[in-house]
This record gives structure tokens, C-alpha cells and sequence, in this order.
């Protein structure tokens, strides 16, 4: 029952979630996990990042793993005779295993709409404007308490719920046969790299302090600001980076001339590029040096 292998990874991946939560949350209560030194320079956000890429290569695996397998039931289908033909039955699975599929259909919706499970990726790493992606990638307002809202605007929880309501009404329904199990397996794939892969390359991209693609445009049109100003001369290293969720660091060098107002300088870089490093604390991290 390829579907139900297929379902299990998604859970498994959903409560490996529920566990990144928790363990970050205690790391960062603790004081010598929550203070940035040379040891640790981002504190314990990185740890955080760092286990959640794990769990979205987990995900690639499994859909790897998922595809083969589908891939060799239809293709050992295809080499059967007529003889194995006939015996394609309905599959049937057991009360205790429906009511286990159920059980777990509903802790994904919990751990959805109490716990926020995969907030974070729908927040920073998935959003788009809405008019681009569609309806998958866009943020509701989830400050309204809505637990249909918190379920829609969370593309992770609602793709595992889906296919888990898909798996109990094919299997309540009877209508689960060899090939709508290996169909909804190779769904299951595709839902599974869709979640995976785009999540794991935003998290790479983190770790591998690469400059946001939402906040590249934004740099580079303030940079020819900047630019136009007649007492700098020069703007090098420029460079922006995610240190964790949604928090943005930046560092830049700028040449101005002998007789330039450094301060003036300074206010106005910071005036422009400030907001691009603002993170959801107010806090911001830039770091400018004028030289001349």
C-alpha cells in the first residue's frame, strides 16, 4: 500500500516540525544557547536552521524513494500476464490503521492550527505577493484566530491534510486498487518535492549567507541612490545576508571624498538601506564603514 508509505513520510516530516519547534525553543531559553560569542555567533537560530534543512532533505529522500518504488509497481504491472490481471482486487486495510490514518490526519491539523508547526517556512521562506504563485503561496492574516485560516495559509499542513483526507476516502470508499495506489503514491511524490525543494534551497541559502532574492531589488536600487550622491566616490562589499527567519544583516563600504561630511554620509546610507535589514524585533544590522 504504496499510498499509505507515501502519507507516512509526510507525517513523519511533519512531526520532525513539532520536534525543531520545541528543541529551539528551549535552546533559545537558555542563556549560553541565546547569546551570540565566537563560538556560537548567531546564538541558537542557526541550530533551528540547520535541523530544518535536515528535515526537508529527509523529504527529498522520501520522495525519491516514494517515485521508485511507484515507478517499479506500474512498470512489474506492465510484465504480468493477463493471468495477474484478473486479480487486481481492491485493496482493504484494517480498523486499527484506519483509525490510525485518522488519528494522524488530525494531529497534523493540530499541530497546525495550536502549535503554528512550519509557521516560520510559510512566513519567510515560502511568501510571495499575491499576485504571483497563486493561491499555495499566499500569507493570510493569521492574527484572526481562525483555525480554517491557519490551516489554508499553511501550504505545509494543508497538502499532508489533504492527501491524508484523499488515502481514508479512496480507502472508505473501496475504490483503492492497485493502480489508485500507485497514482496517489506518485501524487504523494510530487506533493512531497513540492514542499521539499524550494524549502531546502531557501534554507541552503541561509546557511550559505546568500543575499535574499526579496531583498536583492530592493539593495540594488538603493545602492544607485546612494550613488548619486556627489561626495561618495565609491561603494564596495556590499553584501546582505539571512542570519535566521526573516532577520536580514548587512555590511557595506563606502569611499567618500577628502572634504565629504562623514556624518551626513552615514545618516544617509542608514536613511536608505536600514529598512532592508529591519527584522520582526525592530532590530536592525547594518554595518557601514566610510573611508576616504
Amino acid at each position: 500500500m504504496l499510498g499509505l508509505v507515501g502519507f507516512s513520510y509526510l507525517v513523519i516530516f511533519d512531526a520532525l516540525g513539532v520536534l525543531n519547534s520545541f528543541v529551539s525553543s528551549v535552546l533559545k531559553t537558555n542563556s549560553a544557547f541565546g547569546i551570540s560569542n565566537t563560538k556560537r555567533p548567531y546564538g541558537a537560530h542557526r541550530y533551528e536552521i540547520v535541523f530544518a534543512l535536515g528535515t526537508t532533505i529527509y523529504l527529498m529522500f522520501a520522495t525519491m524513494h516514494n517515485t521508485k518504488e511507484s515507478l517499479e509497481h506500474f512498470l512489474l504491472k506492465e510484465h504480468h500476464g493477463k493471468s495477474e490481471v484478473r486479480e487486481d482486487h481492491h485493496l482493504k486495510i484494517s480498523l486499527g490503521m484506519f483509525f490510525l490514518v485518522g488519528f494522524a490526519l488530525t494531529a497534523t491539523c493540530l499541530s497546525c492550527i495550536t502549535l503554528r508547526n512550519h509557521d516560520n517556512f510559510v512566513r519567510y521562506l515560502r511568501r510571495r505577493p499575491t499576485t504571483v504563485q497563486g493561491f499555495s503561496y499566499n500569507v493570510i492574516n493569521r492574527a484572526r484566530g481562525n483555525p480554517i485560516h491557519a490551516l489554508l495559509s499553511n501550504v505545509y499542513s494543508l497538502s499532508i491534510a489533504l492527501c491524508g483526507s484523499v488515502i481514508l476516502v479512496t480507502y472508505m470508499f473501496g475504490i483503492a486498487t492497485p493502480f489508485v495506489d500507485n497514482f496517489l503514491a506518485l501524487s504523494e511524490s510530487v506533493v512531497m518535492f513540492y514542499l521539499g525543494y524550494p524549502t531546502a534551497k531557501a534554507l541552503a541559502k541561509v546557511l550559505l549567507q546568500t543575499t535574499p532574492n526579496t531583498v536583492q531589488n530592493g539593495v540594488e536600487n538603493r545602492l544607485r541612490e546612494i550613488q548619486q550622491d556627489p561626495n561618495i566616490i565609491h561603494v564596495d562589499r556590499v553584501h546582505f545576508w539571512q542570519t535566521t527567519y526573516g532577520k536580514c544583516v548587512g555590511t557595506i563600504d563606502i569611499q567618500v571624498r577628502s572634504d565629504a561630511d562623514e556624518q551626513a554620509v552615514l545618516q544617509l546610507v542608514y536613511q536608505k538601506l536600514e529598512g532592508l535589514t529591519s527584522s520582526d524585533d525592530n532590530e536592525s544590522e547594518l554595518t557601514v564603514s566610510i573611508f576616504k
